[in-house]
Protein backbone atom coordinates (compact mmCIF):
# COMPACT_ATOMS: atom_id res chain seq x y z
CA UNK A 1 0.00 0.00 0.00
CA UNK A 2 3.16 2.47 0.86
CA UNK A 3 4.70 1.49 -2.33
CA UNK A 4 1.84 1.88 -4.32
CA UNK A 5 1.36 5.55 -2.83
CA UNK A 6 5.46 6.28 -3.73
CA UNK A 7 4.45 5.11 -7.33
CA UNK A 8 1.16 7.41 -7.59
CA UNK A 9 3.32 10.38 -6.29
CA UNK A 10 6.35 10.12 -8.30
CA UNK A 11 3.65 9.64 -11.37
CA UNK A 12 2.20 12.65 -10.56
CA UNK A 13 5.61 14.77 -9.97
CA UNK A 14 6.66 13.42 -13.61
CA UNK A 15 3.55 14.47 -15.07
CA UNK A 16 4.42 17.77 -13.49
CA UNK A 17 7.47 18.75 -14.48
CA UNK A 18 6.65 17.85 -17.94
CA UNK A 19 3.33 20.20 -18.07
CA UNK A 20 5.75 22.92 -16.74
CA UNK A 21 8.65 21.96 -19.16
CA UNK A 22 6.08 22.04 -22.38
CA UNK A 23 4.97 25.42 -20.24
CA UNK A 24 8.48 26.98 -20.15
CA UNK A 25 9.04 25.71 -24.17
CA UNK A 26 5.84 27.09 -25.06
CA UNK A 27 6.63 30.44 -23.56
CA UNK A 28 9.88 30.80 -24.40
CA UNK A 29 10.55 33.89 -22.44
CA UNK A 30 13.91 34.77 -20.18
CA UNK A 31 11.77 35.02 -17.46
CA UNK A 32 10.62 31.63 -18.27
CA UNK A 33 13.83 30.38 -18.73
CA UNK A 34 15.20 31.31 -15.69
CA UNK A 35 12.08 29.54 -13.92
CA UNK A 36 12.90 26.52 -15.97
CA UNK A 37 16.68 26.70 -14.01
CA UNK A 38 15.79 24.50 -11.19
CA UNK A 39 14.06 21.72 -13.80
CA UNK A 40 17.15 22.04 -16.26
CA UNK A 41 20.07 24.27 -15.16
CA UNK A 42 22.57 22.27 -17.81
CA UNK A 43 20.07 22.73 -20.77
CA UNK A 44 19.75 26.60 -20.04
CA UNK A 45 22.95 27.15 -19.48
CA UNK A 46 23.87 25.81 -22.74
CA UNK A 47 21.63 27.42 -24.58
CA UNK A 48 22.53 30.93 -22.93
CA UNK A 49 26.14 30.59 -23.93
CA UNK A 50 25.03 29.41 -27.09
CA UNK A 51 22.82 32.51 -27.92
Amino acid sequence: MVIEKIKIEGLLLVIEIVLLTFFICANDEPQMRAQADFLKPIDVRQRTVGE
